[in-house]
């Protein structure tokens, strides 16, 4: 997805879609519903398949709580959507360009004809130009001993 220019004093934020393929083509995405606790127009989950929201936003500089869901379509029609996701108080400064991004992991657990997939959904949000997430915020890994 190709960012498109913003106006110096407003900061951009994009969701990254994505394209992967398990045996059958899926299209999975993120949808914003909500910035600063109010609903953006049309936006939510309505049913199981019908979840409406942007991709793109452009804000004003300054701290900003976002709320998304993730979309996974398959190309058959089955799938669904986990809301809830969200980030707060999100400092976004002025002329920058911000990617929401997503990374998944699926695992499958089971005996053999009762197997559940569970499937793990991380967010992130970055600076597209210097490449730094701006949440989640790192945490430290460092570990203190004493004597």
């Amino acid at each position: 997805m190709t960012c498109p220019t913003t106006r110096p004093t407003h900061p951009l934020c994009t969701l990254q879609p994505r394209d992967t393929a398990l045996g059958v083509p899926f299209h999975r995405l993120l949808l914003a519903t909500h910035v600063d606790g109010q609903q953006l127009p049309d936006a939510g989950r309505h049913s199981t398949l019908d979840v409406s929201g942007k991709q793109a936003l452009r804000l004003t500089p300054g701290k900003h709580s976002l709320s998304w869901c993730w979309v996974s379509i398959s190309a058959l029609g089955t799938g669904g959507a986990k809301c809830g996701f969200g980030a707060k108080d999100v400092e976004f400064r002025a002329g920058q360009r911000y990617v929401l991004d997503f990374s998944t992991r699926e695992d499958i657990s089971g005996p053999p004809g009762r197997e559940v997939s569970t499937i793990t959904i991380n967010s992130e949000i970055r600076d597209l130009n210097t490449h730094e997430v701006i949440y989640p915020l790192p945490t430290n890994t460092v570990e203190k001993t004493s004597n």
